[in-house]
């Protein structure tokens, strides 16, 4: 399931209808017209005071969804080589890349930063990504020592959740650059999902919390948990993120309609 759609003008004509012509405040008719979005288009008849009264709610409630669509914009679906490879907004599927057999846990994310991209590309791995990232080359590794910096300067480590029983395991890694009060999609992880903010703030909605993730902050997940990912704060996010999963599902799913109730992150 995508996140909230953009509330409409037939929910506010919806919401005026209940909560103000059923109150006898108006004389008020109306009628169906082909306009778009399918929706209604109302008219009334006050006289003084009521007519204020109106004015009033129409007010009230344009506000609040005027509130709630700028919480509820989407943000662009991650794809391959999006506008954030060339400095633009979006987010990007790095690389996706399988795992060797001898990880063991307890696994870690570590996070390190380099110079340059000749030498984060002399220090890949078989449990490693480098890549160029707003304005500065990384090299992400999951394993299960980070004492050893591959040669470039230590950022953070997060210590990853157990992962589910699998026979083979991948790492996708992403990278973000997302406008403020834009939203993921809700969708879960067949694997842990862990996030580092570049800059920026962040924060994840689950069943069991809101997890605000500010600049330089990490946060790591459970293999299955429902979420939603908010640009919170006044700019935009700038973020890593890795997804270390099951190699015989897809890495995420989106949900269907009814899934679990999320905390907010407002």
């Amino acid at each position: 399931m995508e996140a909230p759609t953009r509330l409409t003008s037939i929910s506010i004509l919806s919401h005026f209808d209940r909560g103000v012509i059923r109150q006898g405040m108006c004389r008020e008719y109306w009628r169906r017209v082909a306009v778009p979005r399918g929706s209604l288009r109302m008219s009334f008849v006050c006289e003084g005071q009521e007519m204020r009264n109106v004015h009033s709610v129409i007010g009230s409630i344009a506000i609040m969804v005027l509130s709630r669509v700028a919480y509820a914009e989407l943000e662009p679906s991650c794809t391959a080589n999006s506008p954030e490879r060339h400095g633009e907004l979006g987010c990007t599927l790095v690389e996706n890349k399988s795992l060797p057999e001898t990880l063991r846990a307890p696994l870690f994310w570590h996070i390190d930063r380099y110079d340059s991209g000749e030498s984060a590309r002399a220090a890949v791995a078989p449990a490693s990504v480098a890549l160029e990232a707003h304005g500065v080359w990384w090299l992400l590794t999951i394993e299960s020592q980070v004492g050893n910096h591959h040669g470039g300067r230590h950022v953070t480590e997060v210590e990853l959740p157990p992962l589910p029983p699998a026979p083979k395991y991948s790492m996708l890694v992403m990278s973000a650059y997302i406008q403020p009060g834009q939203t993921s999609r809700v969708h879960y992880h067949s694997g842990v999902e862990a996030f580092y903010t570049v800059d920026g703030e962040q924060c994840l909605e689950t069943p069991s919390g809101a997890h605000k993730i500010p600049m330089g902050g990490t946060l790591a997940v459970p293999a299955g948990v429902t979420m939603r990912l908010v640009a919170t704060g006044s700019k935009p996010r700038r973020a890593l993120a890795v997804i270390v999963y099951d190699s015989s599902q897809p890495p995420t799913t989106r949900t269907e309609t009814g899934g679990p109730q999320l905390a907010s992150c407002q």
